[in-house]
């Protein structure tokens, strides 16, 4: 109930500033919000947001937000915005994502080819660790606990990736949505029979690259 108070006490607001800045795309859920934009139209429209939201008693935490463009140029020309200096100057890691680098929208990955590919596959890697305690739970003796693992492995564990198919680019999701494919059929392979042979080899979907630290929070701009 909560949330869904905070969520129709900033509606008005999320609305006058899109309407205030149409050059802005406006993307978020809840408390999280992405400006996405010409460079300075952006900035004035996350500004507008966090003046209004604070106006309205709500706390905005400038430390956790984040500047992202795919053009360093661009990255360059916004020192001189109050908002984007404010940013840079309260987040701890400094609050800017480098065009070889990038951030999450609304729970994607967004930036350079290698780093959302980098980025799927650290998140493949933490589902397996689910598909593996999905097949734990199976293996148990009790009677009822194959069946349980199979509803956990159908209706949660093995959706947790489907939604990146309509957010992630087909040529950079490929390989890591080859490797989920291959993880559930194997975890559902034991189910069936915990002794067999997997229907599928597991594969490891981490890559060989380290993630950086744009990705470490999606709060805000």
């Amino acid at each position: 109930l909560g949330g869904l108070l905070f969520i129709l006490s900033i509606a008005s607001i999320v609305t006058a500033v899109q309407e205030a800045h149409p050059q802005v795309t406006v993307v978020g859920i809840a408390d999280d919000y992405r400006f996405i934009g010409p460079a300075q139209q952006a900035l004035d429209a996350a500004q507008m947001y966090r003046d209004q939201v604070t106006a309205a008693g709500h706390a905005f935490q400038t430390s956790k937000s984040w500047l992202f463009s795919h053009s360093q140029a661009t990255l360059d020309s916004i020192d001189t915005h109050p908002f984007a200096a404010e940013i840079m100057s309260t987040n701890p890691t400094g609050g800017v994502a480098p065009p070889e680098a990038g951030l999450r929208v609304l729970g994607a990955p967004l930036g350079h080819e290698d780093w959302c590919e980098d980025w799927l596959g650290f998140y493949g890697q933490d589902l397996q660790d689910l598909y593996d305690a999905v097949a734990e739970l199976g293996a148990h003796d009790n009677k009822g606990s194959a069946q349980a693992a199979f509803l956990i492995l159908r209706y949660s564990a093995s959706t947790k990736f489907n939604y990146l198919l309509r957010m992630v680019p087909p040529g950079i999701i490929q390989d890591a949505a080859t490797a989920q494919d291959g993880a559930v059929l194997a975890c559902l392979s034991l189910l069936l029979d915990s002794h067999a042979r997997p229907l599928h080899p597991r594969a490891s979907t981490r890559p060989p690259h380290s993630r950086t630290s744009s990705d470490s929070d999606e709060s805000d701009p």
